[in-house]
């Protein structure tokens, strides 16, 4: 079994090229079942299969996808990647907010000047 990263050269073509931005149509066989994927400008594709489908090799040709052979390892970490930890911090002024609520319960208006130098 192969693991192949598949990119999408369509957003990278002379703006008259009439394949600018071209969404391309990827069918591929997974098991028994045959699937579609709608590849966008500049998108990439990760595909677990023991042979690259004729497509794949017809845009290949035609300089529209750029396939690479990527380790298992590789393919495994794109397909479960690790969750990001949200770091929250709340700034001195925040705080500042925060503690200054307290009293009659006047809140200040805050004006703006605006000026234009002409």
């Amino acid at each position: 079994m192969g693991y192949y990263k598949i990119q999408s050269l369509t957003n990278t073509l002379p703006k008259r090229d009439m394949n600018k931005n071209l969404v391309l149509d990827i069918e591929y066989k997974e098991g028994f079942s045959e699937k579609k994927y709608s590849l966008k400008p500049g998108g990439i594709l990760y595909l677990a299969s023991a042979t690259l489908p004729i497509k794949l090799h017809q845009l290949r040709m035609k300089k529209l996808i750029i396939v690479s052979e990527i380790s298992k390892n590789n393919f495994m970490k794109l397909q479960n990647p690790a969750p990001k930890v949200a770091t929250t911090s709340t700034t001195k002024a925040e705080k500042k907010e925060e503690t200054s609520k307290k009293g009659r319960g006047r809140k200040k208006e805050e004006t703006s000047v605006v000026t234009t130098e002409e």
